[in-house]
Formats: C-alpha cells, structure tokens, sequence
C-alpha cells in the first residue's frame, strides 16, 4: 500500500497520506433527554492516529469536531469511551466558530450520550 502521494504540480504538492485510518458509523434512533423526542441519525467519524486523534459527529446537517493532543496508550474510542457526555460535549460546543447558546450545548450533550453509549457498546 502506497503511503504517501503527492498531488499538484510544480515545485510543491499537497501530501495526501492513505494509511490514515478512520471509523466510521451512524447512530440511529437515539433519544434526547427524558421526554424530549429522538434524535435524527447521528454520523460519528473517529480518527486515530495512535496516541492522539479527531473525533467528528454531524447531526442533521450541523457538525462538531475536536482533536484530542494526547491520549496516552489507549484508542481514540478507548478514550473516548471513558468520557463522560459533558466533558465530551463541551469539547465539541466549544470548539467552534460560532457563540455557543445554551440550547445547542444541550443538544451536543444528548448527541454525545448516545455517542458515549455506543462507543461503551451499548445501543444508543
């Protein structure tokens, strides 16, 4: 398996590397806090890159990401799977561009729990 390959012409290049492993899965049928309906399908991608990684979740068609430094020796979903859903929910809110309100803080919450749940290897 090729490694690395470099794409555009000239002098320089953009590096694409392909051994890069990424997980992919969707949730469906989780539910929101007690009395608050489903959610739609959750789509998590986890990237681990031994000791470090990216988690990213879309949930009807808004996206979280956060990156992770330092994980020690654990997987990406080892790790992720010892977190609780406010750690790893105020990760994902807080990392974006955009002021963060309440409500969206508790929806990321909700998402992540599910998330949480299955990384745990329960269903959401």
């Amino acid at each position: 398996m090729q490694k690395d390959h470099l794409v555009g012409g000239g002098g320089g290049g953009v590096r694409v590397d392909k051994t890069v492993q990424v997980e992919a899965f969707t949730i469906y049928g989780a539910m929101r806090a007690p009395n608050r309906g489903a959610l739609d399908p959750i789509t998590v991608m986890l990237r681990d890159l031994g000791g470090q990684g990216q988690i990213v979740v879309e949930c009807y068609g808004a996206a979280w990401s956060a990156w992770f430094g330092a994980i020690g020796s654990a997987t990406l979903r080892q790790f992720l799977a010892g977190c609780d859903e406010h750690y790893l929910g105020g990760k994902l809110a807080n990392n974006t561009t955009r002021k963060t309100i309440k409500r969206e803080e508790d929806y990321v919450r909700d998402i992540t729990r599910a998330v949480i749940d299955v990384l745990r290897g329960g269903a959401a």
